[in-house]
């Protein structure tokens, strides 16, 4: 798979607190891991600036080179590829995947603090663009650590025998379903 690459600048400080060390990052403190080949993994990844929004079209930027071999210490499915962190103050890591299909899939994870997946849900689940008569397409918000929002659009006509859309027979069908990551790092699928 291949990731275009762009620079962006992510701030992180690191304080000391008590003794206990915090790391910051988007205004976030984030729980201390306790596997330290855990936090290898994390540190390869930039923190997603949130808000976000994405498509089925995307262009996913990566900014670091990850290693697959840590990668699989984490994560059974060698086709998914980890893109980038989202910030939590809670006592579990959420990192976004993408899976290749025609189009990149992203997929959401949690890990509790030693490293071993809580949750794990796919984001985009459906056929992207169109043919004649039908047209779909998905968009995801990310606006907070723990909600993400999925829009799923579907258009249908109904055709002639020479494929040609038949007006008046247009249909439209939306779907918004929130993801919910719960405070123990489930994640909850709730259709509006």
């Amino acid at each position: 798979m291949t990731i275009v690459s762009c620079s962006l600048a992510n701030s992180k400080k690191e304080s000391v607190t008590s003794d206990k060390k915090e790391i910051r990052s988007q205004n976030t403190t984030e729980k201390k891991v306790v596997n330290g080949e855990f936090q290898k993994f994390l540190n390869q990844l930039d923190f997603l600036e949130l808000p976000y929004e994405t498509n089925c079209f995307n262009d996913y930027k990566q900014d670091k080179e990850i290693s697959q071999e840590l990668t699989m210490k984490f994560n059974d499915n060698e086709l998914e590829y980890p893109y980038k962190k989202i910030a939590t103050t809670e006592k579990f890591k959420i990192i976004i995947f993408l899976a290749s299909a025609d189009v990149l899939l992203p997929i959401v994870k949690t890990y509790d603090l030693n490293g071993n997946i809580i949750d794990s849900e796919q984001l985009f689940w459906g056929y992207c663009g169109g043919e004649p008569g039908y047209y779909h397409t998905e968009h995801l918000q990310i606006n907070s650590s723990n909600l993400i929002t999925h829009i799923d659009s579907t258009w249908t006509h109904e055709v002639d025998t020479d494929y040609n859309e038949i007006k008046g027979t247009e249909k439209f069908e939306l779907k918004v379903i929130d993801f919910v990551i719960n405070s123990d790092g489930t994640i909850e699928k709730k259709q509006k």
